[in-house]
């Protein structure tokens, strides 16, 4: 089941997080282009961006809090590293690291 969330961040329950393009094709909209997507990110708030992450299954609420707590916006999500989730969100799961950053960039 989709839906978008109230801030534009879009949700597919439970637990997965689809890209904006993939979203937008299953619901029947158009495909935008990559930069609207990015902007479309980028306006997103910290909380939004904190719901982003425990959506992404029960393991990832735990990582919610240490983004709610660094004050993570959507312009500061879109420029994250896989060093940058080791380092400073103290993720030291590989595959935790690398199913954000799918998450984030798809």
């Amino acid at each position: 089941m989709a839906y978008l969330h109230k801030s534009g961040a879009c949700f597919v329950l439970p637990g997965v997080m689809l890209g904006c393009l993939s979203f937008l094709y299953i619901v029947g909209g158009a495909a935008p282009e990559a930069s609207y997507c990015k902007s479309w990110v980028k306006a997103w708030t910290v909380e939004t961006v904190a719901d982003f992450v425990a959506a992404l299954g029960p393991s990832f609420q735990q990582h919610a809090s240490a983004f709610r707590s660094l004050q993570v916006d959507g312009s500061l999500l879109l420029e994250l590293t896989e060093e940058d989730l080791q380092k400073d969100f103290q993720i030291g799961s590989g595959f935790h690291r690398r199913r954000l950053l799918q998450a984030i960039f798809s």
